[in-house]
């Protein structure tokens, strides 16, 4: 990793839905290995700075990442006026860690090919995740079913965070490397294969997470599919295979998970609809009260279980996140974090756009449609996930810029060198 920087971001992408594998393997320091992966990448980058073309250093000019380290001070302000400093430290460790994380990404992932590997790595990352879930659930919950009925949300078990994780927040990752895969799928010949087994198995696994807002988002996904590829010749005959695979596949589902999803239409028979309606309303409360620098990083968590806030629907006793990205963001690092996460989030989406105009390469082209449609996917589905410091939100952001910067590469005469208007902000980044 110190020789080969991009070695480690790779291998970071590739554990960050495999965390249950580390923490087999090293149950006491899990938690710190990809943080510990991360140092030697920027050990490594500063030792091989050397090396590398001084133009290249250039890419740290970009609009983009200006509004990030304009985010980062809106969140060091918010954190020194915060009520509890403790809970914002760990925050502060994560987005120290995620920012350079981002930097590093755009710093490295600096071609077509590089871009591919890590688009694959999420997408393996997705796949055995996947599949793990589907073993142990057809491979063990078969033959002891009270223990799949009881614990069956396998997944936390082996992807996202670990044991830390929960099966909401695992089908909240899963979705970015199905999206990648099912675009890429449909695309591209070489993926046909590979990357329909891929969409398949990550499916089946975040259906098994029991997440009922996955399998909204799920249903989504594939109608804006079939939208998007409403023209493609073989939009009929994928169609016909995939509805022949769910008939099959129905008897298949545990019976809970449409007990989990019928609840959908009748939101009095679960008390989490109550409780997650009960953030909003106290996050809304805050937001009023705190409206500038918010209440510090990490602090909704103690202030949700504020005696003021004891008659909030669907409350309970223990410190919660909010369960909304954007809304987090506003509350805990007020409207001036807000705006400058909003900014990213805008720049970054055109970026894509107009980068995706400009590939003439077909096989790049279907890479950005990839990147772009799993991002959209995800922030959509950050309405419901409290994603801020989640490391695919930080990674979708850096992988549209070096989508829109390998676009501009791929147009320029000289493509070691990168556009003058991809630093001027015409690009969109």
């Amino acid at each position: 990793m110190l020789l080969n920087p991009f070695a480690g971001l790779f291998l970071i992408v590739l554990l960050t839905q495999l965390g249950g594998f580390v923490e087999s393997i090293l149950p006491t320091y899990a938690r710190w290995v990809l943080e510990a992966i991360g140092v030697l990448v920027l050990f490594g980058a500063i030792l091989n700075a050397y090396r590398r073309p001084r133009h290249d250093f250039l890419r740290f000019k970009l609009p983009v990442l200006r509004l990030v380290i304009l985010f980062g001070i809106a969140f060091v302000l918010s954190f020194l006026f915060s009520e509890d400093q403790n809970l914002g430290m760990t925050s502060m460790r994560k987005y120290g860690y995620l920012m350079v994380l981002t930097f590093l990404i755009i710093y490295f992932v600096d071609s077509a090919d590089r871009l591919k590997a890590i688009v694959l790595a999420i997408i393996i990352s997705t796949a055995v995740t996947g599949g793990v879930a589907i073993f142990q659930y057809y491979g063990v919950g078969l033959i002891l079913p009270e223990a799949a009925e009881g614990s069956l949300r396998y997944v936390r078990k082996t992807g996202a965070t670990a044991s830390t994780s929960n099966p909401t927040s695992v089908a909240h990752v899963m979705t970015v490397g199905v999206a990648l895969a099912a675009v890429l799928t449909l695309r591209l010949k070489a993926w046909r294969l590979g990357g329909g087994v891929a969409t398949a198995v990550g499916t089946i696994g975040v259906i098994l997470t029991v997440s009922r807002s996955a399998a909204v988002l799920l249903v989504f996904g594939a109608l804006w599919l079939i939208y998007k590829f409403r023209h493609n010749p073989r939009l009929p005959g994928t169609l016909a295979i995939v509805v022949l695979l769910a008939i099959v596949s129905v008897p298949l589902v545990p019976n809970y998970y449409w007990d989990r999803v019928s609840t959908l239409s009748e939101p009095e028979r679960d008390w989490t609809f109550q409780r997650r309606f009960g953030y909003h309303l106290v996050g809304m409360d805050l937001l009023v009260a705190n409206p500038i620098l918010g209440i510090g990083p990490n602090n909704f968590r103690k202030r949700y279980t504020a005696h003021e806030y004891r008659y909030i629907p669907g409350r309970a006793d223990e410190m919660r996140a909010l369960h909304n990205l954007y809304l987090s963001i506003a509350v805990e690092t007020g409207l001036l974090g807000f705006l400058m996460f909003a900014s990213i989030l805008v720049t970054t989406l055109v970026a894509l756009s107009k980068a995706r105009r400009r590939i003439t390469d077909p096989e790049l082209g279907a890479y950005a449609e990839a990147v772009q449609f799993a991002y959209v996917i995800y922030l959509i589905s950050s309405l419901g996930r409290p994603a801020d410091t989640n490391k695919y939100t930080w990674l979708l952001i850096a992988l549209s810029v070096v989508v829109a910067l390998v676009a501009h590469s791929s147009q320029s005469p000289d493509r070691t060198r990168p556009p003058r208007d991809s630093l001027s902000g015409t690009s969109g980044v």
